[in-house]
């Protein structure tokens, strides 16, 4: 079988809220509002409902922060949205759409549900900057194989040696100075998968997702 594309799509998106207006001051009744609501799931010691809702679905607000840029953290199944006061950034918000809203609705679906939400949230005056996205695509009819690292051409000029793993999915680098500069990753003796740049400001991934699936169970993706 040749291998060919299934799917595509934008599967993970994290934006930030950023404020235009100079000198801005977060909003004193949003402030008490998410306080009281934050103080209610302390005191109940766990997440708990907000009258706020995105695509549909209700939003919880956790008992606790993040970090110490976001005082405020408001989920549901498709969305994640840290709050901050934006002091010394102007950044209030940083918002992660789920991999399920993005393939069911699309991105661009998903950003304008995403806008309407913040606008009845903050109010008028933000825009929006892409923090981090994940582009990605599946196929079908390749089975990975550790030769497959004499295929790639990447912009890396480190080698290291390897060996065979043992273990479940066993980080390990690609040898020889013919061979690109790809770590690998092994199930035993099978090649489960293949990273670039990992921690770099554009990186790739190359994964079996059959397996990954068993792990995350995501069963919606099979669908797809």
């Amino acid at each position: 079988m040749e291998s060919c594309i299934v799917g595509a799509n934008t599967d993970t998106w994290v934006i930030n809220v950023c404020m235009l207006q100079q000198g801005y001051i977060f909003p004193a009744n949003l402030e008490q509002r998410l306080d009281l609501l934050k103080e209610g799931a302390q005191e109940a010691e766990e997440d708990i409902a907000t009258d706020w809702a995105f695509a549909g679905e209700t939003l919880f607000i956790k008992p606790h922060g993040s970090q110490r840029q976001w005082r405020w953290i408001l989920h549901c199944p498709s969305l994640h949205l840290d709050v901050g006061r934006g002091k010394h950034n102007h950044v209030i918000g940083k918002a992660r759409l789920a991999s399920t809203l993005l393939w069911e609705q699309g991105p661009d679906t998903a950003l304008s549900l995403l806008y309407t939400f913040l606008v009845r949230v903050f109010g008028e005056g933000f825009t929006l900057q892409v923090s981090e996205v994940h582009l990605c695509a599946d196929l079908a009819g390749w089975e990975l194989a550790v030769e497959d690292t004499h295929a790639f051409i990447t912009r890396g000029h480190n080698k290291a040696g390897h060996a065979l793993g043992t273990g479940e999915d066993t980080n390990i680098n690609a040898a020889s100075e013919e061979t690109p500069d790809c770590a690998f990753h092994l199930s035993g003796r099978r090649c489960t998968g293949f990273e670039f740049s990992r921690g770099g400001a554009h990186s790739c991934r190359i994964y079996d997702k059959t397996k990954e699936l068993a792990v995350s169970h995501k069963d919606w993706m099979r669908a797809v």
